[in-house]
C-alpha cells in the first residue's frame, strides 16, 4: 500500500521541465558592502586640496571637510560594524553624521556620503554665502527597478530632522559656471561644476515637491545642460525618529523617460539633505549592503524538505532547494524544483512544484508569502491538484515555508503536507524509563512507581498530551506554529501517571531559537501494580534482556516479557 500510495505521490507532483529565467547582467554599485578600500579621505575643493581628512570607502566620498588649509577640518563619517558582522566574520558598514565645525562648534557641517564628488563653500568662519553639496556620479547604463539596503537612523534629542535617501539617473551632462568650491576668507575660487545634484534634479523636485526651487539662495552662475541632458530616474525617502536595530530599505525607480542612462550616483543623508538651514548635530545614518534590483531575478535558499501523506512521513529533513523568483516587490513566482523523497532504499523523483504569482508582504524586514494554483493539471490532465504557499523569509535570509497539495480529483481529496525550512527540523525526544530508553512508536507496559520522563535538552522545548484511554486521532504539525492549548510544557519532572491505567502519549519537540517544531510522535503505554512473580495464572512469563538473553530473575531495567506467545516490553523498578 505504501508503494502505491508514494508512487501516486510522485505522479501527482510531477510538472513539465522548470522554465529557465534568463537575465542579462545588469550593473551593480563598487564596494557596495564598504567592506573594501578604507583609506584617506581627500576632501575636493577648487584649490586642490591635497591634505587628507578622515577615511572613506573609495570610491564612495564621505563629506569630511578640510575648512581653509585644514583649519576647520571635520569629520562627518566613519567605517563602523556591518550589518551581519561576528566576531569570527567582522563586516563593516559606513556610518555619517551632522558635526559640529572642529574650530566654530556653532557651524554643523552636514555627513553624507556618495558616490559623487561632494564640496563645501564659505567665506570666512561665519559661514557667510556656505553652499555645498555632491557633483557627478559613476558611469552607468543599466536600468535598475528599485535599491535596496540596510539602514540605522539616530535622531539627536528632540531632533524633527530627517534623513534622507536621493538615488538618480541620468544622461548627458549639466554644467554650471562659477561655482565657489572651497572654504576662503577671501573670495573662494571658482569653478565650472558639471553634474551638481541641484542642477540635474531641479526640474524634478518643482514638478514633485510642491514646487521646491533647488537653486533658491544657492552659489553659482549660469546652467546649461548639453542638448541631451536628460534626468531619467529617481528614487527617494527621508526617514523620521530612531532605527536602532538594522533594518532593510526598498526603494523603487521612479523612471521619467525610457532612455539609457549614462550616469548614476546616490546621496545617504544623515540629514535633510537640501535643507542646510535645518541641520542639526548628532544626527546619524548607517548604511549597509545597498544593491541594486532588477525584476526579475531569483533567490535560491537550501534547506531541508520533510513531507506527510495520510498521517505517514515520507521524507524527514531531506536535503533540498527552492527558488524565489522575484517579478516584482510584492509579487514572485515559488519554485520547488526537481527534488525527490528518500524513503528507506527508495528515491522517488518527484519533479517540479511551481505555484506563480506568489503575493508578498514585508513588515519589520520579514517577507510573508502567499500563494495558490489551482486546478494545476498534471499528467496530460488525469491529475488535477490546489497547491497554496505560505510562510515567511527573514532578514536573516531564514525561510520557513508550507506547501499545502490537494490532490482533488483522487477518489477522496487527498492532502499532502509539505515543508521547507533552512534548519532541519528538530528531532522527537527520546522517552525514558528509570533513565532507560524507549524506542519511540512503540507500545510499552510500566509498572507502577516508574518514572516515565523525556530528556533535557539545551535550547529545545518539549510539548505534550498525556491522555487517558484515548482514541484521539493522531495531531499533525506544520513548523513554527504555536502548540495548542492543551499541550503541557515539559518541566523536567516525572509524567503524572497511576497504576493500572492505558495512556496515549502525544509529543513534540520545539527549538526555542527557530521555532521549529519537530513532526509528532505518539506512543501507548499501560502501567500495571509492579511485577510481584514470574508464575501467572495462564502461564509462565520469561523475560529477556534488551540483547535477547534470557534473565531468571529481572532486576531494575527495560525488558522482554514473553508470556502465552505474546510479548511486551516491560520496566522493572
Amino acid at each position: 500500500m505504501k508503494k502505491v500510495t508514494t508512487a501516486l505521490l510522485g505522479a501527482m507532483l510531477l510538472l513539465p521541465p522548470l522554465a529557465a529565467y534568463a537575465q542579462e547582467a545588469n550593473q551593480q554599485l563598487p564596494n557596495n558592502g564598504f567592506e573594501e578600500n578604507w583609506g584617506d579621505c581627500t576632501p575636493w575643493t577648487a584649490g586642490d586640496n591635497k591634505k587628507t581628512n578622515g577615511t572613506t570607502p573609495l570610491p564612495w566620498c564621505i563629506s569630511q571637510v578640510i575648512g581653509m588649509g585644514g583649519a576647520g577640518a571635520t569629520i562627518t563619517g566613519e567605517k563602523v560594524e556591518g550589518y551581519n558582522s561576528t566576531d569570527e566574520k567582522p563586516t563593516s558598514a559606513v556610518k555619517v553624521y551632522n558635526s559640529p565645525n572642529s574650530i566654530l562648534a556653532s557651524q554643523t557641517v552636514p555627513g553624507y556620503v556618495t558616490l559623487g564628488k561632494t564640496w563645501s563653500t564659505a567665506k570666512g568662519f561665519n559661514a557667510a554665502n556656505k553652499d555645498g553639496g555632491t557633483f557627478g556620479g559613476i558611469d552607468f547604463t543599466s536600468r535598475p527597478n528599485a535599491i535596496e539596503f540596510m539602514y540605522k537612523v539616530s535622531r539627536a534629542e528632540e531632533s524633527t530632522e530627517k534623513a534622507a535617501v536621493i538615488a538618480y539617473l541620468w544622461k548627458g551632462t549639466w554644467t554650471q559656471a562659477n561655482v565657489p568650491g572651497e572654504i576662503s576668507f577671501s573670495t573662494p575660487k571658482n569653478v565650472n561644476m558639471e553634474d551638481r545634484d541641484r542642477n540635474i534634479l531641479q526640474q524634478y523636485y518643482k514638478d514633485n515637491h510642491d514646487g521646491l526651487d533647488l537653486m533658491e539662495n544657492t552659489q553659482g552662475g549660469e546652467i546649461t545642460p548639453t542638448p541631451d541632458a536628460e534626468l531619467i530616474a529617481v528614487a527617494e525617502i527621508s526617514f523620521e525618529g530612531n532605527t536602532d536595530e538594522w533594518t532593510l530599505c526598498h526603494i523603487d525607480f521612479n523612471y521619467l523617460t525610457e532612455s539609457t542612462p549614462e550616469k548614476f550616483n546616490v546621496i545617504f543623508s544623515a540629514g535633510d539633505y537640501f535643507n542646510s538651514n535645518n541641520l542639526q548635530q548628532g544626527n546619524s545614518l548607517t548604511i549597509d549592503d545597498v544593491k541594486l534590483i532588477y525584476y526579475p531575478y531569483t533567490d535560491n535558499h537550501n534547506g531541508y524538505l520533510n513531507v506527510r501523506m495520510t498521517g505517514e512521513q515520507l521524507t524527514d529533513n531531506q536535503s533540498s532547494t527552492i527558488s524565489i523568483v522575484n517579478k516584482s516587490y510584492t509579487s514572485c513566482d515559488f519554485i520547488l524544483p526537481d527534488f525527490s523523497l528518500s524513503m528507506g532504499k527508495d528515491l522517488l523523483p518527484l519533479g517540479d512544484i511551481v505555484v506563480p504569482d506568489v503575493a508578498i508582504t514585508t513588515s519589520n524586514g520579514v517577507r510573508n508569502y502567499n500563494g495558490t494554483v489551482n486546478d494545476l493539471q498534471l499528467l496530460g490532465g488525469m491529475i488535477v491538484a490546489d497547491v497554496t504557499v505560505t510562510g515567511t523569509i527573514d532578514a536573516d535570509n531564514f525561510a520557513n515555508m508550507k506547501i499545502d497539495v490537494m490532490w482533488t480529483n483522487a477518489d477522496e481529496p487527498m492532502p499532502i503536507d509539505v515543508t521547507f525550512t533552512t534548519n532541519p527540523l528538530p528531532a522527537a525526544p527520546v522517552i525514558h524509563i528509570n533513565g532507560m530508553e524507549v524506542n519511540d512508536g512503540e507500545n510499552f507496559t510500566v509498572n507502577a512507581g516508574d518514572e516515565v520522563k523525556f530528556p533535557v535538552v539545551e535550547g529545545i522545548d518539549i510539548w505534550y498530551l498525556l491522555e487517558e484511554n484515548s482514541a484521539a486521532p493522531e495531531i499533525a504539525y506544520a513548523p513554527s506554529k504555536v502548540v495548542p492549548d492543551n499541550y503541557v510544557k515539559y518541566d523536567g519532572n516525572a509524567l503524572a501517571i497511576e497504576p493500572g491505567k492505558t495512556y496515549r502519549l502525544t509529543y513534540i519537540a520545539k527549538d526555542t531559537k527557530t521555532g521549529l517544531e519537530s513532526n509528532v510522535k505518539t506512543v501507548t503505554f499501560s502501567t500495571t501494580t509492579g511485577i510481584t512473580a514470574i508464575g501467572t495464572e495462564n502461564g509462565t512469563a520469561e523475560y529477556f534482556n534488551l540483547q535477547g538473553v534470557r534473565v531468571a530473575e529481572p532486576t531494575t531495567g527495560i525488558y522482554i516479557r514473553v508470556a502465552n506467545g505474546n510479548a511486551t516490553k516491560v520496566a522493572v523498578k
